[in-house]
């Protein structure tokens, strides 16, 4: 999971930061939750899960993200890096219908 995230980062903000650090191919799915408010237009929460395709990339993650500078249009946030408290595809065991923003998926038959 990615902590911390410029609230204006998309998913595909998200791709794009860990394709920076050559994490882009290693990245299964991305899941930022949507915060979305009538006064103002759609955000992330700050946070995002990342699924990855071997157990590798995840410490590669842990080893370039944790710690790295994004940058936004409202300014700089510093990365943080944690293990989810819940593994793999966000969809399983939780109602995905009622989702506004469905989670970006690089390879649909990736664990």
């Amino acid at each position: 999971m990615l902590r911390n995230i410029p609230n204006l980062y998309s998913q595909q903000d998200i791709l794009l930061c860990l394709e920076t650090v050559g994490l882009g191919e290693a990245v299964h799915f991305i899941y930022a939750p949507a915060a979305h408010h009538k006064h103002w237009r759609r955000t992330n929460l700050g946070y995002a899960f990342v699924g990855f395709k071997d157990p590798m990339s995840v410490e590669k993650c842990f080893q370039l993200v944790d710690g790295m500078v994004a940058t936004s249009g409202a300014g700089q946030r510093r990365l943080g890096v944690v293990l989810a408290d819940v593994q793999g595809y966000p969809g399983r065991g939780h109602s995905s219908k009622k989702r506004k923003v469905k989670p970006l998926i690089m390879q649909k038959d990736a664990p």
